[in-house]
Formats: structure tokens, sequence, C-alpha cells
């Protein structure tokens, strides 16, 4: 079981801003220099070389190789963070414009939400977005809420809510056969390897091997543990399924990297597939990669998707 808590961060604008199309990436990068300066001890040391790493929560959420994680499955543990940002493809606002984003917490880390609210509160003073004259867009929060659109934290009181109880991932089981059609919606770009390459292509294999990768991952680092399934038999039945129709495309993006000093181009795949078969079993481990989504770059809010089944 990975407890987890949704939170929808409502933010103002205090300056005009010119944002990215795809804005996860930008939204990571700022959370993460800001969530450093905020908890940061020794800012002078990289967190490979400090003595307080495996206590520090910028090291446990940015850097998860600098502390002590032991799997028979990973090198290393999943990030406990999501930033799903706003779908719109909008790039330039004004001051006063509203913009909203989410970020998804799992395993302790849902405790941690005032640390992470302090942090974006300090995105703000910094800014985001690209440079418009003296430097970048500043904002401010307005409130945050919870999936069910309680207030947790608003600007007035500068009180936060405490979570009464957070949502939870039971231990992902095969259900029983059922036969139908599963439509899958990629919303942002599924980045996954197949053969040590990128995959320009999705079959029901492919996807299922992607979200079990992601599940188990989740559970191993967070939860109790490496699920007990049999992923041998879970993929060869998945292969099993056929596809029914396809429109996916493949999306270039850019993202700059600031650790790196450089542009970066990352694609995925994105648009709309089907799929027919034996599917019904799988449908946990499928509800569960919706929520934590598929493939590389989940904490930029990539690899979300929705679907919808028709059991026959």
């Amino acid at each position: 079981m990975v407890n987890y808590s949704i939170n929808t961060f409502q933010c103002m604008l205090a300056d005009d801003a010119f944002l990215p199309i795809y804005k996860g990436s930008t939204f990571r990068g700022a959370f993460g220099v800001a969530l450093r300066k905020v908890v940061c001890t020794l800012r002078n040391k990289e967190c490979q070389d400090c003595l307080l790493s495996s206590r520090c929560i910028y090291a446990q959420i940015f850097e998860p190789t600098s502390w002590n994680y032991c799997s028979s499955r990973t090198v290393a543990p999943p990030h406990p963070y999501i930033i799903e940002p706003d779908p719109s493809t909008r790039t330039r606002f004004s001051t006063g414009n509203l913009f909203c984003f989410n970020l998804l917490l799992f395993g302790e880390f849902v405790s941690y939400l005032p640390y992470f609210i302090y942090a974006v509160e300090t995105m703000g003073t910094v800014g985001i977005g690209k440079r418009i004259g003296n430097g970048r867009a500043k904002f401010s929060i307005v409130k945050v809420s919870d999936e069910c659109g309680e207030v947790i934290y608003d600007s007035c009181s500068k009180k936060i809510v405490p979570l009464i109880k957070p949502y939870t991932l039971p231990t992902p089981v095969m259900k029983d056969d059922v036969q139908g059609v599963l439509s899958i919606s990629l919303k942002t770009p599924m980045r996954f390897k197949a053969g040590n390459k990128l995959s320009v292509k999705l079959t029901f294999e492919g996807f299922i091997k992607a979200a079990l990768r992601r599940v188990s991952a989740m559970h191993d680092a967070y939860g109790d543990g490496d699920p007990p399934l049999n992923y041998k038999a879970i993929i060869a039945e998945a292969a099993i399924v056929a596809t029914r129709n396809s429109a996916l495309k493949w999306l270039d993006w850019k993202r700059y990297s600031n650790r790196q000093d450089e542009e970066m181009l990352f694609g995925g795949l994105q648009g709309n597939i089907s799929f027919e078969g034996n599917i019904g079993k799988f449908m946990q481990i499928i509800e569960q990669a919706r929520i934590i989504h598929v493939g590389k770059q989940a904490t930029f809010g990539l690899g979300s998707f929705d679907y919808h089944w028709e059991p026959e």
C-alpha cells in the first residue's frame, strides 16, 4: 500500500510571463532550486558528499541515489513526487493572471507538504519562465486545495489544514479474466524504452511493461515492498492482447537544463490508441499507472493518460 496526496496550487502572476508550451519541466526546475534553498544546510556540498543527505528532504526528493536505498529490482527509487502542469498550450500570461498545477506526493513525503508550500512560495519570489526585462515572472500562491476542492492553505490565513487521511494505492493484484476494449488517451508525451531505445510505437505488451515497472517501483520504495506478482506471466499474457486502432504520433519538445546549461530535446508518444482482448485482469495495474504516470520523466508530468474500459 502506498499513501499519496494530490495538491492543487492556484497561483497569481505579479508580472507578465512567457512560459513554454509544456510547463512541467519549467516548474520542476524552479521547484528544485527553491526547495534546496529552503531546506539545504550545507549549500556548498554536493548531495552525494553530504553527511546529512540521508535525512535531507531535498536529497531524498531530487537526489535519490544519495541516500541509502536497497531494492532487488531498481538501482534508485522513483522520485516521490509528480508535478502536473495545466495542459493548456498557452505561453503568454499577463500580470494578475492565474495558473494552476498539481503536486502529487507519495509515501512519507505526504506529510512534508508544508515544506513544499514554502518552496513554491520561494519559487514565486525568484520567478519562473523566460526573462522579460529585469527578470523572470514572479507570482504568489492564492490557495492550495486537495483533490475534492477543500482548501488546505490560503494566502490570507497563512495556515495549513492538516491532512486527515491520504489516499492509498493498494498492493496490485491481477483481476479476473474479462474480455473487452480499452481506449487510452495519452495526454502528455509518453517516453519508454524497448530494447534500450526509445520506442516510437506502443503495443499493449509495451504499455503493461512500462506500467508494471513504474507501479512496482513505487510500491517497493514507498509502500510495503515489491508486489508479489508473476511479472513474466503478466507480460506474456499482455503480449496476446491486440491493438484495435491507433492514432498516436511522436511529439518533440525542448527543455532547458539548468544543471547541464543547455537545451535538451525530449520526445514522446501522444494521442489515442485502443486495445482489444482479455484486458480486465490488468485493470488495477492500469488504474494505478494512471495516477502515478507511465514512463520516463514522470516527475515533469509526462506519461499522463486517461482511459475508457468497455467490458464485453
